[in-house]
């Protein structure tokens, strides 16, 4: 297990929070030097805390108009059929989330796609290969999906930001980010080739230097500046992030699930009361389900998740009827959106055009 320290944090935060934000801006936020930024930022990407850095989206944008997340248990005597079915998910360009996981099942998926039949046809062939020995699967369709808090970190304050620095060459959309925080795009975006061969570069290297970019893509900085701005104000890119494992820094993840009798307002106020009262709480799924709404947090001890879900089914007693936790083990592939996204977009507008 590795260990950092409060700079290492505030860097991660910060990184969290943007990962477009240079080395000179985090110097001068938290009142280093940007060679111990650049060091520390080292360190942690060999050392594997920081894993990747990538583009959000707003997935049904750029034609995901299906997202599932699967979960499914097999028979413990049958290592075989389960790892069969892993390899399968994980070379799929519409898995873009495989986890094994222990309790409730061993699998979870996380699904996209532009059309109904894509997911189908993937779960014939899961079908096909787990046979009679899975136990269940089972597919539920999810509507929501929201960020409560990004660090595990108690004594690190989230609220503060990075977003009144003014540098020269200021190459982190934050300000149009900001800008458009509360934009909801709907439907599936009018995008070009080149919005779709950015996106594709900076799926998973969101911290690519322009000029790098430039060169990979084809195009000059000032085009690839325009098109991402316009991307970020039209609401399709939602933002840039590092991707944390915070295994290495001792932590383990849960999903908890409630069975709850609720609308919109009750929802909301259960959410509102995980995020008040939980900081290890990061985010928070919704389901058309009998699991309809799931807490995704961290833990380093499971008496941590039982004093959250004991919590939660007392203070909303009246409507949640039934709960339980999947805890995740193995994270074997977690990509922000398919790499084929050029493909599924032209899925999504010729299904849309046909309708």
């Amino acid at each position: 297990m590795d260990s950092i320290d409060k700079i290492d944090k505030k860097i991660i935060m910060a990184l969290t929070e943007n990962c477009r934000y240079s080395n000179s801006l985090i110097a001068k936020q938290l009142k280093i030097s940007e060679q111990l930024v650049k060091y520390r930022i080292e360190r942690m990407e060999k050392e594997g805390i920081i894993s990747k850095y990538i583009t959000a989206v707003t997935r049904n944008a750029v034609g995901t108009l299906r997202y599932y997340t699967l979960f499914i248990k097999i028979k413990k005597t049958r290592p075989k059929e389960k790892q069969a079915i892993l390899d399968f998910l994980i070379k799929s360009p519409y898995a873009i989330r495989v986890m094994e996981c222990e309790g409730l099942w061993d699998i979870s998926v996380e699904v996209t796609a532009a059309v109904l039949a894509e997911v189908k046809d993937m779960l014939d062939e899961v079908q096909k290969m787990g046979g009679i020995y899975i136990e269940d699967l089972k597919v539920l369709n999810m509507y929501l999906s929201r960020f409560l808090k990004r660090l595990p970190f108690s004594d690190i304050n989230e609220d503060s930001n990075f977003a009144y620095f003014k540098l020269k060459k200021d190459i982190s959309f934050q300000k149009e980010l900001l800008s458009a925080k509360k934009i909801m795009f709907y439907g599936v975006a009018r995008l070009d080739k080149v919005d779709i061969q950015i996106l594709s570069k900076i799926r998973g290297n969101a911290r690519i230097p322009m000029h790098q970019l430039a060169i990979d893509s084809g195009y000059n900085v000032q085009t690839i500046k325009t098109h991402i701005t316009e991307m970020v104000k039209r609401g399709i890119i939602k933002h840039f992030t590092a991707q944390i494992d915070y295994s290495r820094l001792g932590f383990r993840r849960c999903l908890i699930l409630l069975s709850a009798l609720t609308n919109e307002a009750k929802r909301e106020e259960i959410i509102a009361y995980v995020h008040q009262n939980f900081p290890t709480a990061h985010s928070v799924v919704g389901y058309f389900d009998y699991w309809n709404i799931g807490f995704l947090v961290y833990f380093k001890n499971i008496q941590e998740v039982d004093t959250i879900t004991d919590n939660i089914t007392q203070a909303f007693q009246d409507i949640i009827s039934d709960y339980n936790k999947l805890i995740y083990l193995n994270k074997l592939k977690d990509e922000s959106y398919s790499a084929d996204t050029g493909k599924m977009y032209k899925e999504a507008i010729n299904y849309l055009e046909a309708k």
